[in-house]
């Protein structure tokens, strides 16, 4: 019946069948026992609880089925993890002495990701990243996978984004290896959040600080970006006021999908203009290059959330959309998620072990389609003959920033309105503001948020971890919502 309703939701089918063990090493001083659910809707537990007794080593061998990942609880609530078969864990206890402590489930092998590099020379493939707020996450784990297959070295690959989609479009084309570190910063803001919702005001700052953890002041000149293979879309209003959400309800909005970018503050602001949709920041004006003249822009959702660039472009979308009848959120995608993941999600993030689960069946719905739809795709692409006319043979991609410095990172705090008052015009911005991405560690948010109590974010943090209906509700029950 689940898996029905999630169908009819517009979740995908699964079309793979996974096997594997996932190993746990207690290091605790004492017997710790663990139980494994599985990390779809529903939650289902799927073996009677063991105990492990210290130092001893638990292997859990669940039968092949669709499940490649689950959560793990130790001792009941005192310890949670997402496990992913074919890795090997170790439990240890965090904290300091006399402290309050807390159990902590370490990664000691990760699951094994075979780099086939089958994509370094494909030339007949073209790819578009839906507009998803926090949901961005699956499209990371997606991105991840197709970085592993080469797609950043091969020097005919397109790709279009909007808003999350093209900051995922960013950071696969300019090559990063691994996800990971951008996967954890979300996790953390997404803890913030659901803390405090008032943390939300700062998701501009967050794009901008994710950004930094790759971009240099010479990465403009990666032939990914020097070539115009990556496309950003963004939406611009006819009238310069606030309300551009009742604008793009009534189409007076006019669509930008550019690739052309003059300096490296075109990009970044094209970036975040594609990233500005009300709860990740305000609208906010821009120059346009053609009359010099300031346009007011903002998230691309309002013109194009599913962004392609060709009629052969592969498109993902990474939440189910079944109940979209209007089509709001753009057109029916090639890949999305196989089971139901709520729209809810994009502005109010889950669990960060929801979210890591959310990064994997990004990477294991792409991994598959790439396993049974890549060779039809391309044949197709070929028989149309309307394949790209390539004569010349190019060489993969291979390049080293001739520039590490980070001077876009202050020239970008002082041109964009980044804290809240600011994108709400109740105070000016100075040119002298901004500094290092260093220097911010740990600090400002752009939220002009001053914090609660410390205790009183432990409290909602620790109601927000039980295994109630905050995290994942069954689609049943969230139809009924």
């Amino acid at each position: 019946m689940v898996r029905l309703v999630d169908g009819v939701l517009g979740a995908k089918p699964r079309e793979r069948t996974y096997e594997g063990a996932v190993v746990v090493r207690n290091d605790l001083s004492v017997s710790a026992k663990l139980s494994f659910r599985t990390t779809c809707t529903h939650r289902r537990k799927v073996t009677t609880s063991v105990q492990v007794a210290p130092g001893d080593t638990y292997t859990f061998e669940h039968r092949p089925s669709k499940h490649f990942d689950f959560f793990m609880a130790v001792n009941v609530k005192e310890g949670k993890a997402h496990v992913v078969r074919g890795a090997k864990y170790a439990l240890r206890l965090a904290g300091a002495e006399g402290a309050a402590r807390s159990i902590v489930v370490d990664t000691v092998v990760p699951p094994e990701r075979p780099k086939k590099g089958r994509l370094e020379k494909v030339r007949e493939l073209s790819f578009g990243f839906a507009g998803c707020g926090f949901l961005g996450i699956y499209e990371l784990g997606a991105a991840q996978c197709l970085s592993d297959e080469g797609v950043a070295r091969n020097p005919y690959f397109r790709c279009a984004g909007t808003s999350g989609g093209a900051l995922t479009a960013f950071i696969m084309m300019y090559g990063v290896p691994s996800m990971q570190q951008l996967v954890d910063n979300a996790k953390q803001k997404a803890r913030d959040i659901r803390a405090d919702p008032r943390h939300t005001a700062g998701l501009r700052k967050f794009i901008i600080e994710s950004l930094a953890t790759f971009w240099r002041d010479g990465s403009l000149e990666h032939p990914a970006f020097k070539e115009g293979r990556v496309e950003v879309v963004f939406a611009e209003a006819k009238d310069e006021h606030l309300w551009m959400f009742l604008e793009g309800c009534i189409g007076r909005v006019k669509k930008h999908q550019t690739s052309t970018f003059q300096t490296l503050m075109d990009a970044i602001i094209a970036l975040l203009a594609s990233s500005s949709a009300y709860f990740s920041g305000l609208p906010f004006n821009m120059p346009d290059e053609s009359t010099g003249k300031d346009i007011k822009v903002a998230d691309g959702l309002f013109v194009d959330n599913l962004p392609v660039v060709d009629e052969f472009s592969v498109t993902l979308k990474p939440f189910s959309d079944g109940g979209d009848i209007l089509g709001a959120s753009g057109r029916k995608a090639d890949i999305c998620p196989t089971e139901f993941v709520p729209m809810r999600w994009i502005a109010m993030p889950p669990s960060e072990r929801t979210m890591q689960h959310l990064f994997e069946l990004g990477y294991r719905d792409m991994e598959a389609w790439l396993d049974l739809h890549l060779e039809d795709h391309v044949e197709k692409v070929r028989a149309s003959g309307k394949a790209p006319a390539i004569s010349e043979e190019l060489p993969p991609v291979e390049f080293v920033c001739a520039d590490d410095g980070m001077r876009w990172y202050d020239e970008v705090l002082a041109a964009v309105p980044v804290k809240m008052q600011e994108q709400l015009g109740l105070t000016k911005k100075h040119a002298s503001e901004g500094s290092s991405p260093d220097a911010e560690a740990g600090g400002d948010d752009g939220s002009d948020y001053q914090g609660d109590d410390a205790s009183d974010c432990e409290a909602l943090l620790a109601a927000d971890e039980e295994d109630s209906l905050g995290d994942c509700r069954s689609p049943e029950e969230d139809l009924k919502s």
